[in-house]
């Protein structure tokens, strides 16, 4: 594999993406080396499948809380180590940004299909984007109940 081509193939194991005509089951997700939580917004990314996606993420959160994660691993030296390296860089991003108040946390809202509606009809009548209305909102709430 050329290095022209790398993005088209999951760099832990080099296996051709659906999207590029490989196995359908072969999905590609971009993944940010530093994790956006952790400051990576515009760092670098590699492109990996679903499966590797998930496992760097739960290894790299099991480095972080110091639990076991060995059982994880695919037994391939190489993709181990590429495995391990992807997530040795959340654990050291995560310590990086431990405790920065300017840290940014990502909330997962689920919310029905009318009230995505009126979310996005006040971010407009606001001139905002969803997000800073989420921000404006708390802040509101947060003053009329704490006097602030």
């Amino acid at each position: 594999m050329s290095s022209a081509d790398t993005s088209n193939h999951c760099f832990v194991d080099g296996r051709l993406f659906a999207d590029a005509g490989g196995d359908p089951g072969v999905i590609r997700h971009e993944h940010h080396v530093i994790p956006r939580a952790f400051g990576g917004l515009n760092g670098p990314t590699v492109m990996v499948c679903t499966g590797h996606h998930s496992l760097l993420h739960l290894i790299g959160s099991r480095l972080i809380h110091n639990k076991p994660f060995f059982e994880l691993l695919t037994h391939d030296p190489k993709q181990d180590q590429k495995l391990l390296w992807l997530a040795s860089r959340i654990q050291i991003a995560e310590a990086a940004s431990r405790g920065d108040p300017n840290k940014k946390s990502v909330i997962p809202l689920v919310l029905d299909a009318p009230t995505q509606a009126k979310l996005v009809k006040l971010a407009k009548a606001h001139g905002v984007s969803r997000g800073k209305l989420v921000h404006l909102l708390i802040a509101q709430e947060y003053g009329k109940i704490f006097c602030e």
